[in-house]
């Protein structure tokens, strides 16, 4: 009996620390510990960004509507001027990597088609 009550305390606790998300990666060099501290959270956050960028094809008025969201988070955007034959509502991949590279937390992608997703 009392051996069962401890063995179920010991892995009581480490399950509820791995629940509870207390799994830090260890850096292995300088660069890397730097790296980690600047990803993780801070007591205030920094302004966020965003990456507009259009689709193979978008009319007018949806490219003027992207310009005009660029305009409005000016300091804060990128605008991709060129077509992306990206869809991010089928493969998401390739519009991660572009967030994460231009570190950018919000996009947004125009796309005019007579298909529906």
């Amino acid at each position: 009996m009392v051996k069962a009550s401890k063995a179920k305390a010991a892995t009581a606790g480490t399950k509820s620390t791995a629940l509870a998300g207390s799994f830090q990666r260890k850096p292995k060099n300088a660069r890397a510990k730097r790296a980690l501290k600047e990803r993780e959270s801070k007591v205030i956050e920094g302004d966020r960004a965003a990456l507009f960028m259009r689709g193979t094809h978008t009319s007018e008025a949806i490219t003027e509507l992207l310009k005009d969201l660029h305009d409005l988070k000016k300091p804060n955007s990128t605008y991709f001027a060129r077509r992306n034959d990206k869809r991010p509502f089928e493969d998401e991949t390739s519009v991660e990597f572009l967030c994460q590279k231009n570190e950018a937390s919000f996009f947004g992608f125009a796309s005019h088609s007579k298909k529906r997703p």
